[in-house]
Formats: C-alpha cells, sequence, structure tokens
C-alpha cells in the first residue's frame, strides 16, 4: 500500500437552500509533480451532517489523464460559527497517460490505471 498526502484547495457554491441542499464545490489538489482540477456535486442535509455524491477531476502535466468516483462525507460547525471541519471518504478510478516507463533506455511509456481510494480531512469557513 502506498500512503501519499497531497494539498487540495476548493470552494463550494450552494445551488439550493432547501433539504436536501445541492453544492458544487470546484477545487485544485497537488498530486505528486501533477495538477488536478476537479468538481463534485454534493447532496446533503444543510451545513451539518452526512453528504455526498459524484466526483470528478482533469489532470494536466507531464502524465495526464483523469479521476472519476463518488465521495461520502460529514461536516460540523466548531462551536456554531463560521468555522467547520470536515471528514471524507472518496473511491475514484485514476487514469494517466504514459505514466509508466520501462526500465531499459527507449521504452515505450504505457498508460496506468487504477482504484485510488481516500481520506480527507479539513477546515472550512462559511462566508
Amino acid at each position: 500500500m502506498l500512503i501519499l498526502p497531497t494539498l487540495y484547495g476548493a470552494l463550494s457554491l450552494p445551488l439550493t437552500t432547501t433539504s436536501p441542499q445541492v453544492s458544487v464545490r470546484g477545487g485544485v489538489q497537488y498530486l505528486a509533480g501533477e495538477v488536478a482540477f476537479g468538481a463534485d456535486l454534493l447532496l446533503g442535509s444543510g451545513p451539518r451532517g452526512l453528504y455526498g455524491g459524484p466526483s470528478g477531476a482533469l489532470i494536466v502535466g507531464t502524465s495526464p489523464g483523469w479521476m472519476a468516483g463518488a465521495l461520502l462525507g460529514y461536516r460540523n460547525t466548531l462551536s456554531g460559527g463560521r468555522w467547520g471541519y470536515f471528514v471524507e471518504g472518496k473511491a475514484r478510478y485514476l487514469f494517466l497517460k504514459g505514466a509508466v516507463t520501462g526500465h531499459y533506455a527507449g521504452a515505450t511509456p504505457e498508460d496506468l490505471s487504477f482504484v485510488s481510494p481516500g481520506l480527507g480531512f479539513g477546515l472550512t469557513y462559511r462566508f
């Protein structure tokens, strides 16, 4: 098993204010030399509680590719204020074009694809 920590920054925009609440989250993630621009469609009961939905990203860099999957998370506020936290799990299918090379000169690069699970923890601020 390989565990790689990544940096992730995102903004979320609520599309509905009624239950179930629907939000779109767009973000940028740094993936060990590559950058992923992603979007998530989040379905939940409001600013606190469980949420989930589909997730996708385009990867740019020396080995371009994409990710598609789903996420499930829990979010809450800290002392009822604007600050909050979240914890979420993701399961994504990852595809990278030409990411694997051979051990000898002149080897043809091959594509890499696998299921990529993830676990995220973070702080939030509501404007």
